[in-house]
């Protein structure tokens, strides 16, 4: 009898009869618990933006937006669907619904059919892919369920004829009903819109402030030539040189400005003296005195430290045993082991591993030794 009652009285309801809404977690995603509870929640937050939204079309003032739903009053049921998924899976729909081959947050597929004349009005499917939620969450400084929160509504708008890919004004209109919604409902976060736009505005402050200290930056080493730092420490291996022999022209830019501010430069390897001024004989620094025979320096993992003027402050020597131990542990194995002796490289056998010392890390040529003497 209530029910009756309650249809009896439908002229004056305001937005549609029911909501239907119905989650899906596509099979690839991980058996997450987590995001069970984020799909169960969803289930409830969908109505809750859905009811803002509808409430909002009544009478609303916005140019851009499809008004092919409307007088959502007349329907008996609404029904939407959410699915979550993963980036392969949503780059697939992309690509087969937009023609764009790329993951991407959140699509909107509408199943509504202007004109059709029927109770129930299918609003159509959204589509989030998790993964792409979880960056942006971390990006943003909130939980994932806050971004599927923002992505949700963004989805829905376009199901109920916003696009702000439209025009400048479309886009505001978008923009300012999502702020709306996320803050009637008191959900964290900016919508999607807004989030983009920010984005982009630090991004061009960002770039612009660089500029603007590079440009600053050059004057005053080409005008001044002021000592900044007295010392700058730099690592040769992977800074200078990558650990494949190639040198980075980014950092070696940086080494000449800092050398021409006159700083003292201290560089830090583990490669031997021979190798490091073969090194920077390949970057055609020409002072004699920045990496030479007379420089101080530690080599070879502390066990040879020069001073100034090349002159030997300190050596160490490994145990003979050990050194007896390692070259037998190397013949029984097969793996080679390489032994400095001043400006030498010795080992037992021929190598491929042994040769890349000369031919990408410019260590002396390795010498083979078939036999020791001990």
């Amino acid at each position: 009898m209530l029910l009756r009652r309650r249809r009896a009285r439908r002229s004056t309801r305001k937005g549609p009869g029911k909501l239907i809404v119905q989650i899906g977690i596509e099979e690839d995603l991980p058996d997450d618990p987590k995001i069970l509870r984020i799909a169960e929640t969803l289930k409830t937050d969908v109505g809750k933006a859905a009811k803002v939204a509808f409430d909002d079309l009544e009478g609303s003032e916005y140019k851009t937006r499809d008004p092919s739903i409307s007088n959502l009053s007349k329907y008996d049921s609404v029904e939407v669907s959410l699915l979550l998924c993963d980036d392969d899976f949503i780059r697939k729909l992309n690509k087969e619904w937009r023609d764009e081959d790329r993951a991407t947050d959140v699509l909107s597929m509408s199943q509504h059919i202007p004109g059709l004349d029927i109770p129930i009005l299918q609003l159509g499917d959204i589509v989030i892919s998790v993964e792409t939620a979880q960056r942006q969450a971390e990006e943003r400084g909130h939980t994932v369920l806050d971004e599927m929160r923002i992505l949700t509504v963004h989805g829905l708008l376009h199901l109920l004829g916003f696009d702000h890919e439209l025009s400048k004004e479309a886009e505001e209109e978008m923009e300012k009903e999502e702020e709306h919604i996320l803050n009637t409902l008191e959900w964290r976060g900016k919508g999607l819109i807004k989030s983009a736009y920010d984005i982009a505005t630090d991004t061009a402050h960002l770039e612009s402030s660089v500029e603007e200290n590079d440009n600053i930056e050059k004057v005053s080493l080409q005008a001044e030539h002021r000592t900044k730092l007295s010392h700058i420490i730099y690592d040769i291996d992977g800074t200078l040189v990558d650990y494949e022999g190639r040198l980075h022209e980014e950092s070696i830019g940086s080494l000449r400005e800092a050398v021409a501010t006159g700083a003292n430069v201290i560089m830090v390897t583990g490669k031997s003296r021979a190798s490091t001024i073969r090194t920077f004989k390949l970057l055609d620094f020409h002072d004699d005195d920045f990496v030479s025979e007379t420089s101080p320096g530690v080599f070879l993992q502390g066990s040879l430290v020069y001073g100034r003027h090349g002159q030997e402050v300190y050596r160490a020597e490994l145990d003979v045993d050990i050194c007896k131990e390692a070259f037998l542990y190397s013949l029984k194995h097969k793996i080679p082991v390489v032994a400095y002796c001043k400006e030498q490289c010795l080992t037992l056998f021929e190598h491929p591993f042994v040769n890349l010392l000369h031919t990408v890390h410019h260590e002396n040529k390795v010498k083979v030794m078939h036999s020791m003497i001990w």
